[in-house]
């Protein structure tokens, strides 16, 4: 819950109040300069092991995902009478790709929605605006995940959900379908080529199955 999201960042908080100041970036640096050689190695084993034919990258990645975040047109929010406000959908729009380029998860971009859209007629309750970052983001990330497996040469993929009493329907319903790369982009494309951005919910209601 977000109390104990809140709970945890307080007690990191507290067991590092002791350390001197000077020692974060240092270490941050260490830590980000280490990380990029493992990551990269990794990546590069997997890449020789299964013979997919691309370079590893993660900024790749993360420029497709910050790219469909801020022009998907399928990405829109509503005002407190349900009516989708284009010119603030923008700016929603931007704000997601910015903040997923810095690294920002979805409560941090839904606190800066909320600050930059208080007091318009976009003005939600913060629990819509951290809906509405998980939302882009994960539809983002989805289109950049099938366009990597495209361009590795992955024609298709196996859906696998963790079934219990929580799981949705949704979920139930997609757990261990079989779908084409091509048919997940070729839903992208259809919404991109829509007149009505809310088109989305019947040419696309699920991202994986295009």
């Amino acid at each position: 819950t977000e109390a104990q999201r809140d709970r945890a960042i307080a007690r990191a908080m507290g067991a590092l109040a002791g350390v001197p100041r000077i020692v974060g970036p240092k270490v941050g640096e260490v830590l980000k300069a280490k990380g990029k050689t493992i990551v990269e190695s990794t990546k590069a084993a997997n890449r020789d092991k299964y013979g997919l034919a691309i370079n590893p990258s993660f900024d790749a990645v993360d420029a497709a995902v910050v790219s469909h975040a801020a022009t998907s047109q399928a990405f829109y929010i509503r005002n407190e009478y349900g009516k989708r406000v284009d010119v603030y959908s923008d700016l929603a729009r931007q704000i997601v790709a910015d903040g997923l380029e810095k690294g920002l998860d979805r409560y941090q971009i839904g606190k800066t929605l909320k600050g930059v859209l208080a007091g318009t007629s976009a003005d939600r309750s913060e629990a819509y605006f951290r809906m509405i970052a998980s939302v882009f983001a994960a539809r983002s990330r989805a289109y950049a995940t099938a366009t990597s497996f495209e361009e590795a040469g992955i024609t298709t993929s196996t859906l696998s959900a963790v079934v219990d009493e929580m799981t949705c329907d949704a979920c139930r319903f997609m757990d261990g379908k079989t779908v084409t790369t091509r048919s997940i982009l070729s839903g992208f494309e259809r919404v991109a080529a829509s007149e009505n951005p809310e088109d989305v919910r019947e040419i696309q209601p699920f991202t994986a199955l295009g």
